[in-house]
């Protein structure tokens, strides 16, 4: 990866989280900002799909604009902006945008929709996009979905010690580390390399939504698995 793109993909997150904490949970109350169609070109730049590059390099500002509207409309449970948020429900569809951003762009949607955030892990299969479900062995669109599903709940419940979620993540924590066991390591083509890679990335992302939660408590059930994981 060019380390120019890389500097210039990180400026952009940054100015996105900056606009998004100046205007921290104002919703459309922007004031001065509303004349600048703010939202609207965040939101353009956020749903952005293509399968080609554009001068406009959309793609590298997509993180930063998705973070920057989760700040905005932090817990106003706007349905317009969350709605547009919204990842599509069609494989063909899901091609078109990066599996991270998938991730960001579940845990903006329910930041926004604050309070329709759940704690079971029925709530966390309800909102997985059904062509992933079907596909979740082969899919790592899945994984990244997953991971923000459950990263939203550790940010609404931390430090609250709420078992109901812990289980919840534990419960896609414990598969997630079963198929990473049961991988053949020895085998070092491209398949198996790719998959372990996003099945230890998901299954960290799940450690630390958890210990988010139950922060504090020395709670036993966690602290196995990440013992685990240390080891």
């Amino acid at each position: 990866v060019d380390e120019k793109e890389v500097a210039e993909e990180s400026y952009r997150l940054a100015a996105g989280i900056a606009l998004g904490y100046v205007n921290l949970g104002k919703g459309d109350d922007l004031k001065g900002l509303n004349d600048a169609h703010i939202v609207d070109k965040l939101l353009s730049i956020s749903t952005f799909m293509k399968d080609v590059q554009s001068e406009e390099a959309f793609d590298k500002s997509m993180s930063g604009a998705i973070l920057g509207l989760a700040f905005i409309y932090l817990k106003t449970n706007n349905e317009v902006v969350a709605k547009k948020l919204q990842i599509p429900d069609t494989e063909q569809l899901l091609d078109y945008i990066r599996p991270d951003v998938l991730l960001l762009r579940v845990l903006s949607r329910n930041l926004i929709m604050w309070d329709y955030i759940g704690n079971t892990s029925d709530w966390i299969a309800s909102q997985i996009p059904q062509p992933l479900v079907r596909g979740d062995g082969d899919n790592a669109n899945y994984f990244h979905v997953l991971s923000g599903l459950c990263l939203s709940l550790g940010v609404k419940y931390a430090s609250t010690s709420d078992n109901t979620a812990r289980d919840s993540i534990l419960e896609f924590y414990d598969k997630i580390t079963c198929e990473l066991d049961s991988l053949d390591h020895d085998d070092y083509s491209f398949e198996v390399k790719a998959r372990s890679k996003v099945l230890t990335q998901t299954q960290m992302i799940l450690a630390l939504s958890c210990s988010i939660i139950m922060a504090a408590t020395g709670d036993l059930e966690t602290f196995r698995r990440l013992r685990i994981m240390h080891g």
